[in-house]
């Protein structure tokens, strides 16, 4: 099946074919994955932590407004209008992450809102009730520390989920970093197997071939064998030249038979002018003999000239197969060059996904810092309030619990910088992993170019075999020109037989005439080695 040049050529190149569309659908459905993580993730992981933190702020300041109106540092008013805002904001931060009233942790803030009501309406009284109020700052305390526990067990879910998710995109990248790397392994056995076989089934055999031609040329020993090949391209062309070689050699020896039996003839025309009559006669059968023989030099002559131009088809339609297998080769380098500028716009949304991170870190480090300001001003109003004495005990201990606040804010944010500095190291290293991708994929567009040149060289060898064939065609016209020369000077003879017949002088001059001939026939003959 595979004992034609066309057919391992075919071979080899669908093999190339297969697996490159292979990696390329592989390497298309891992990065589609990958995006669709990312996207995930940028989407849904980062606005949930925002809105987390949106809630867990609002729920303190929340806490704050209630000590503050407990402590106559906050008007009705204001305390109605603050709690209206926080109220609002908190509930639409809920409701972004897909809560609903009859969620736990949404009924715990409204707990926590209804007690800060309560105590509202406690302050708000003609005669406040201190005991009262008191206890319900107890529980505003209690519920907002509950509260804040849920939201932190939430906030770690989505942390999790965000850990989660940065695995599974580094295990696409590394799968398809895999399949990148078994593409090149693939490709170059393919590369080596095709350059192996070219130069063993196309290269060898063509070289071989020549030497055994120039040698040929060389000792004009026509009795030499060109040796068979594995491809049947290359046998019909060693039959075509076999069949030249043999032509000649079959028509030389007719030559020197005929170029002998004139000698002859002269020789016994120059013995005896008295039989010159009979050696006219048989000299004309000698002749005639001759010219039928040189029609069959002919016909030999013409049919391998037509064998020797159907080699040269043959082989210019072999350098065509390789061209188009280069062609095919070179659609295979754009295919992963487009492959690369994928490689390159996912490394370019993992580099956009970091910068995001970094922004939000930088919000984080606002807040963090907003933490230590107020952890400060805590810290001067229980100051003030230990100067005012019995008169600032509330306001003291609204400047406590502001404190309290303020150091968990400030923790609440080194955790959220540590859980970032994570994703953005492992999204570095997944852009790093997407560059050298790209590069690997580079070097297979680099490697299936060299593949194209090897080619283009196979090319031009059997373009070179073409002109070869050529060659052996326009010898065989000019052995046939030859040959019609020879048959002219039979002819010739021919003539100078039946002059001979009428007049023995001629016959003479005619046999003299004949001895050179055959002389230099002889001579050219004796040039070739015959079977």
């Amino acid at each position: 099946m595979l004992n034609t040049v066309n057919a391992r050529v075919l071979t080899g190149y669908a093999s190339v074919l297969f697996v490159t569309l292979l990696a390329a659908a592989v390497l298309t459905l891992n990065n589609r994955e990958v995006a669709r993580h990312v996207n995930m993730f940028v989407s849904e992981t980062l606005p949930a932590l925002k809105h987390i933190d949106n809630i867990k702020a609002n729920t303190k300041s929340m806490v704050l407004i209630g000590y503050s109106l407990y402590g106559y540092t906050l008007e009705a008013s204001e305390f109605d209008e603050q709690f209206d805002r926080i109220k609002e904001s908190t509930l639409a931060a809920f409701y972004s992450l897909g809560y609903t009233d009859n969620d736990d942790l949404l009924q715990d803030y409204e707990a926590l809102s209804f007690s800060l009501n309560a105590l509202f309406e406690t302050m708000t009284a003609d005669s406040v009730n201190w005991d009262v109020a008191r206890s319900d700052l107890q529980r505003i305390t209690q519920l907002a520390s509950q509260f804040q526990q849920g939201l932190d067990e939430v906030r770690v879910s989505v942390a999790k989920a965000a850990n989660s998710r940065t695995a599974e995109i580094e295990a696409q990248l590394f799968s398809s970093q895999i399949v990148v790397y078994s593409l090149i392994v693939i490709l170059s056995t393919v590369v080596l197997i095709a350059f192996w076989l070219t130069k063993r089934s196309i290269a060898q055999p063509i070289a071989c071939m020549a030497d055994e031609l120039d040698e040929l040329a060389k000792t004009r020993n026509l009795v030499t064998v060109l040796p068979a090949h594995s491809t049947q391209e290359l046998n019909r062309m060693t039959d075509s030249l076999q069949g030249l070689v043999n032509v000649f050699d079959a028509g030389l020896k007719d030559v020197r038979e005929a170029a002998t039996g004139i000698d002859n003839a002269t020789l016994v025309l120059t013995q005896s002018s008295s039989a010159s009559t009979t050696s006219v006669a048989n000299l004309r059968l000698e002749i005639d003999a001759l010219v039928v023989i040189m029609d069959a030099l002919h016909e030999g002559m013409s049919q391998s000239l037509t064998r020797s131009e159907v080699a040269a088809q043959v082989a210019q339609q072999s350098a065509g197969d390789v061209r188009l297998g280069r062609e095919n080769v070179q659609q295979t380098a754009t295919a992963i060059s487009d492959l690369t500028a994928d490689i390159e716009q996912t490394a370019d949304i993992l580099v956009t996904l970091q910068n995001e991170g970094e922004n939000v870190s930088s919000v984080v480090k606002t807040i963090a810092d907003i933490a230590a300001q107020t952890n400060l001003l805590a810290l001067n109003a229980a100051i003030e309030a230990a100067r005012a004495g019995e008169s600032g005990r509330g306001f003291a201990v609204v400047a406590d619990e502001v404190r309290t606040l303020a150091a968990r804010t400030h923790q609440s944010t080194l955790e959220i910088n540590d859980i970032l500095e994570k994703i953005v190291t492992a999204i570095q290293r997944a852009g790093a992993t997407m560059s050298s991708n790209q590069d690997k994929a580079r070097f297979s567009v680099s490697l299936a170019n060299e593949l194209v040149d090897s080619l283009t060289e196979g090319e031009a060898t059997i373009s070179s075999l073409v002109a070869v064939s050529q060659e052996a065609a326009t010898l065989a016209s000019q052995s046939q020109q030859q040959v019609e020369n020879v048959k002219a000077v039979v002819d010739k003879f021919n003539g100078l037989g039946s002059d001979i017949s009428g007049n023995n002088e001629q016959v003479e001059k005619a046999s003299g005439t004949l001895i050179q001939l055959a002389s230099n026939l002889n001579i050219l003959t004796n040039k070739f080695k015959l079977s």
